[in-house]
């Protein structure tokens, strides 16, 4: 089993926040894990979200899988602050190009719709480091 030691969780906050597309999805509360495919979806998502990780993956990457319990985990004790794209290289190919994503797995992370963190590859320090850094970045802004 992986550890991960984030900081003390200061609040419990649920904020509503709107989302439309089509009427599939109505409402957004953090923690939320969504699959997005097109360019336009993200834009959408992206106008309505103030703090969120995109994890661009592949169902054929091996690193992506290794990752996976890991960025799943700590997801896990961060996601009443954070919701979570997943966007996969072969569907999400729109999306991927226009993020410029070079390798997978890659991790972008935004708070106030600015990006603060970026890992690509498997590296497990550097995304524990993700991780830790892009949570306390919630309470810095």
């Amino acid at each position: 089993m992986i550890t991960i030691l984030f900081l003390t969780i200061f609040t419990n906050r649920v904020v509503i926040k709107g989302f439309k597309k089509k009427g599939l999805i109505k409402c957004i509360m953090p923690g939320k894990i969504i699959h997005l495919k097109t360019r336009q979806e993200l834009k959408e998502f992206t106008n309505k979200s103030n703090a969120f990780i995109i994890d661009f993956t592949a169902s054929w990457c091996g690193p992506c899988k290794d990752i996976k319990p890991l960025v799943d985990q700590a997801f896990e004790q961060m996601k009443t602050q954070f919701d979570m794209i997943i966007v996969d290289a072969d569907e999400g190919t729109d999306i991927c190009s226009f993020m410029k994503v070079k390798g997978f797995p890659t991790l972008v992370s935004f708070v106030n719709k600015e990006m603060v963190e970026s890992v690509v590859g498997a590296d497990i320090p550097g995304i524990k480091h993700f991780f830790n850094s892009t949570y306390q970045r919630v309470f810095l802004s």
